[in-house]
């Protein structure tokens, strides 16, 4: 039989007193050894990643509702001219060698000064866009980061990582957004070790 495809669903929000434990969050939460355990540490992250997801996308929903709340024209332009430019760079990178070939081929100079006043139209609207929009991505890095530094100081319990262990295996038809994240992540990790071995090779050659 055809194996199925897994299914994406988020999982069920974890209690407070395990994700944020305020009786014991002095022994709960701990730095470790970021250069001696550094394996360890990344193991931490990814496990509390996983599995308190749902908890870490409802924080940074709640601090994007109290964002819009406080400036709601600032945090709207923000995040309508990062989705902008992310579109922007998505379409000239699928594009680009098409728009080469085509200025190559058709002489391009008519073509070049035609599209000035578009250029310079996106120009000054990124200009009026460039405040809010460092003000909406700073505020979401900080935000992450907090949440991965909550990852990182986050102790695991035994009995929560056989739970999640168990979870785990009983789920093997379903995948989680964060699953997704983390194999790209991994994915360009990859790729990019594999490019920097590449060449260190065809230097020695």
């Amino acid at each position: 039989s055809a194996s199925k495809k897994p299914q994406i669903r988020l999982p069920a929000l974890q209690p407070l007193s395990q994700f944020a434990p305020l009786q014991d969050g002095a022994a709960r939460f701990h730095l470790p050894d970021l250069i001696a355990e550094r394996r360890r540490c990344l193991q931490r992250v990814r496990h509390n990643l996983l599995l308190y997801q749902t908890n870490y996308l409802l924080c940074l929903v709640v601090s994007c509702l109290l964002m819009v709340f406080c400036r709601p024209i600032e945090v709207l332009l923000g995040f309508a001219g990062i989705v902008g430019v992310a579109l922007l760079c998505l379409w000239l990178q699928r594009n680009w060698l098409r728009m080469r070939l085509l200025l190559l081929e058709t002489g391009g100079h008519r073509q070049t000064l035609a599209a000035l006043p578009l250029v310079g139209s996106c120009a000054v609207l990124l200009a009026c866009l460039i405040k809010p929009i460092l003000s909406v991505a700073a505020s979401s890095i900080v935000l992450i980061l907090l949440c991965l530094l909550h990852a990182l100081l986050l102790r695991r319990r035994r009995h929560i990582v056989t739970v999640a262990k168990a979870v785990a295996k009983q789920a093997k038809a379903t995948v989680t957004p964060m699953d997704i994240a983390l194999n790209y992540l991994d994915n360009m990790w990859r790729s990019g070790d594999a490019a920097v071995i590449d060449r260190r090779h065809s230097a020695g050659m």
